[in-house]
């Protein structure tokens, strides 16, 4: 019963925020619209410099070696940041667990009221054999889509969710919304 309701409280979570990711054959795209591989997030009433400095403030709190991972930034106007996910999803084949893990970059790019917020260099391998794990098939590979149709509907929301939340995550930080400082 607790992990029933907990799924609802999760899926109502993940369906309550309006930028999300979705995984597509060509990559991950705004759900809203296909045509973006980014998300616009917004902040009403803050500058470019607040979101900025916030942003900075939220990765060097959240990674373990903040100055490994920054690989650009000006101030006030841009961010990139390289991000490693050991395990992300597995994909089950004649019965076996078999585990990817991912590693890409997030550029965030700021405006006055706005973040543009993509993730590029996605990269997701099996975690023993290196193979990647692609979007859409192309030859003896691991992939997600076949032909357009979903070959791997659990890898797909994996991933979704794990971006969604990665987001969603950031948007609570810099809305302040976080209860870390109450200690």
């Amino acid at each position: 019963m607790k992990s029933l309701l907990l799924l609802i409280c999760l899926g109502f979570y993940f369906t309550s925020f309006a930028q999300q990711f979705e995984v597509t054959p060509n990559g991950l795209k705004d759900a809203s619209n296909k045509e973006n591989t980014y998300l616009v997030l917004n902040f009403e009433g803050k500058s470019a410099k607040e979101l900025y400095d916030k942003s900075l403030e939220y990765i060097i709190k959240t990674y373990h070696n903040p100055d490994a991972v920054i690989k650009g930034k000006l101030d006030g106007e841009y961010l990139r940041y390289d991000t490693y996910v050991p395990n992300l999803l597995y994909i089950r084949n004649m019965g076996i667990k078999q585990y990817f893990s991912a590693s890409f970059s997030i550029v965030l790019n700021f405006k006055d009221g706005k973040i543009k917020y993509e993730i590029i260099e996605l990269e997701m391998k099996h975690v023993e054999n290196n193979m990647p794990l692609y979007f859409e098939e192309g030859g003896i590979k691991w992939y997600i889509y076949n032909r357009k149709t979903i070959e791997r509907p659990k890898a797909k929301e994996d991933v979704e969710n794990f971006f969604n939340a990665l987001v969603k995550t950031f948007l609570i930080y810099l809305n302040g919304e976080s209860n870390s400082n109450n200690w």
